[in-house]
């Protein structure tokens, strides 16, 4: 049920308009709420108390042709002063939805795909499936809400992050967190930096346009790779810390260490197209990269985390 102020739920109703819990509202108040189902800024008693008064009695008068009240408590209900009952203890805290981030991201992806509106999915009785793991996203919470393992800006906001948990065979999204909780943004319909975040994968893409079409072109998984020339034309690329055990390492060392000289002789020798074609098989937006072909590895595009990680998932199938 959405509400002003992206209030939502009929608990949260009840708060917001009424200063009771869902559990403590009177009759006409419990009309009220129910009335607001078929349009809540229209009959929002905060826009328009004459338009909520209006629609509770309807709600009254169709309880009692339904047999749920008789006809005085229907009187009695209808006479109360809707301007009297008004009294806003919303607090809006991030405890009031269990999990928000999800919420929002599962929101937004139908809003995305089927060109729905909030309202529509929540009011029209649709039915979402989803791959949430409870015991997933619950350890993921209690993580960000760990405000200690996150770093603090001199005016005291936290650093921002965000996470997904996929599962690789399915790709079904266990667990997202969209922010960490010491900014007091974590609630609903904020933003997601799991999901809306745009962000290069860093070292992260290498074996999505580095080693896979490698392996596709027939490369051994321990094929010599260069891991000392530095220089490519106008392009300079060191290991991470200036770090060459040998001149040469194998491919599958090279992935595991993430080294970025055979990275980068690799593509050198493959084609810098074939890597883009291959990112963008994987989904990844490869556009922006085209203009500088030997722009850091890791700069090529901007994704978000959760299209990332579902990239990945599948050389963990």
């Amino acid at each position: 049920m959405p509400i002003l102020e992206m209030v939502w739920g009929v608990e949260d109703a009840s708060k917001k308009y009424f200063g009771v819990s869902a559990s403590e509202v009177s009759l006409d108040q419990a009309a009220t709420l129910a009335g607001m189902l078929k349009g809540p800024e229209l009959y929002n008693p905060l826009n328009s108390v004459e338009d909520s008064t209006n629609r509770r009695d309807t709600v009254l008068q169709n309880m009692v042709a339904a047999g749920y009240i008789d006809k005085n408590q229907e009187t009695e209900a209808a006479e109360v002063d809707m301007t009297s009952q008004l009294h806003d203890k919303y607090e809006g805290k991030i405890s009031d939805y269990r999990y928000p981030s999800y919420f929002d991201a599962v929101v937004n992806e139908a809003v995305s795909k089927y060109n729905l509106t909030e309202e529509e999915i929540v009011n029209n009785g649709y039915r979402i499936y989803t791959e949430l793991d409870q015991n997933y996203q619950a350890n993921m919470q209690v993580v960000y809400e760990n405000t200690a393992l996150f770093p603090r800006a001199e005016d005291g906001t936290f650093a921002q992050s965000g996470s997904v948990a996929l599962e690789p065979k399915t790709g079904g999204v266990r667990g997202v967190v969209g922010q960490v909780a010491g900014n007091d943004k974590t609630g609903f319909r904020n933003f997601n930096y799991a999901t809306q975040s745009k962000r290069s994968p860093g070292s992260t893409i290498k074996p999505l346009v580095v080693y896979t079409p490698a392996v596709e072109a027939g490369w051994a998984l321990n094929k010599q790779l260069d891991n000392h020339t530095m220089q490519y034309d106008s392009y300079k690329v060191d290991n991470y810390a200036g770090i060459k055990t040998s001149r040469e390492v194998p491919m599958y060392q090279a992935l595991a260490e993430s080294l970025n000289l055979p990275a980068v002789a690799t593509v050198n020798d493959l084609g810098v197209d074939k890597a883009f074609e291959a990112g963008e098989k994987f989904g990844l937006n490869m556009e922006k990269g085209r203009p500088c072909s030997w722009c850091r590895l890791g700069k090529w595009c901007r994704n978000q985390p959760s299209s990332n990680g579902s990239s990945i998932c599948c050389f963990c199938k």
